[in-house]
């Protein structure tokens, strides 16, 4: 921090946001926010004046790390939810794949039925026949 405060008095730098955490013994932690750039003075050119401003920053840090946590959680859950979504998506694939082939195998067989139906019809007449002939 020293190094920083000389170069804005040596080489005019200009601090901007310097995040500064600090643990104070009634305050409890606190963040703050640093700004510091050199001040011409006119008047003596020797005395050199530093403009420094200081912003509690607490509750906007802690709010802002609580959403950055909630991000975080949410994205976890994004990411489970669309596993969970494509292992159903591809259980129902197999499943509509597992109908098809079964809707193939009926049909076949469908296809099949009538001719032995009318091979079972002919076979009893003709069993009839023979048992009846006189």
């Amino acid at each position: 921090m020293k190094k920083m405060l000389k170069d804005v008095l040596l080489e005019n730098t200009v601090i901007n946001d310097f995040v500064v955490e600090q643990d104070f013994e009634f305050m409890g932690r606190r963040v703050m926010h640093l700004n510091a750039s050199r001040i011409l003075h006119r008047k003596s050119s020797v005395s050199q004046l530093i403009l420094l401003s200081i912003e509690d920053v607490t509750d906007r840090e802690l709010h802002k790390r609580n959403l950055e946590d909630i991000v975080k959680k949410r994205t976890v859950e994004c990411f489970t939810a669309q596993e969970e979504a494509d292992k159903r998506r591809q259980a129902a694939e197999d499943s509509l794949a597992e109908i098809q082939l079964i809707k193939e195998q009926l049909e076949v067989e469908r296809a099949y039925l009538p001719e032995e139906i009318t091979l079972d019809n002919n076979q009893s007449r003709y069993t009839n026949y023979c048992r009846y002939k006189p």
